[in-house]
């Protein structure tokens, strides 16, 4: 008699799971583009070098006059970025941004902020500190070059020299 009850109790639990795993996707997050592509960080001058100016990009910024320049370490820096189709409320918690320095250190930059650009509605400002997240290494001299990365999604973008 007993072993009739724990059978139908099991048939319970097993019809419990299963309703519960075909509910389960109603509350996924709903991504219009699954695919989600890359981020670009945009450069000047050259390919590999990317747009930082030390002032707030705005309307009547000419971003193709920009000259690349060193930064201290814990400035804060504006970077252009494209291909980010953001969804409503995404911020810049969905950004990572790494960096590189000569010497192969990585370290890991926070966002502080994104907004779109005034001179381009596809085109976003993302704001970092240049600060290393993990404290690892100290961070390289303002006369070092560093490679730098964004992330988005698990999304790597291209990567361009921060620096003079």
């Amino acid at each position: 008699m007993p072993y009739k009850n724990s059978g139908i109790l099991m048939s319970v639990q097993v019809v419990f799971i299963i309703a519960c795993c075909s509910i389960l996707p109603l509350f996924a997050q709903d991504d219009p583009d699954p695919n989600s592509p890359a981020p670009v960080i945009l450069g000047i001058n050259s390919p590999t070098k990317t747009v930082a100016p030390k002032t707030r990009l705005s309307l009547k910024s000419d971003i193709y006059r920009v000259e690349p320049m060193a930064f201290e370490p814990g400035s804060n820096v504006e970077l252009l970025i494209s291909s980010v189709p953001l969804m409503k409320d995404e911020d810049f918690t969905a950004f990572r941004v790494y960096a590189q320095s000569s010497k192969g250190r990585l370290y890991r930059f926070p966002a502080t902020a994104l907004r779109m650009s005034d001179f381009n509605k596809e085109v976003y400002v993302l704001s970092i500190t240049l600060q290393d997240e993990f404290g690892f290494w100290e961070l390289p001299a303002a006369t070092s070059d560093l490679l730098i990365q964004v992330t988005w999604r698990g999304m790597a973008s291209n990567t361009l020299r921060l620096g003079s």
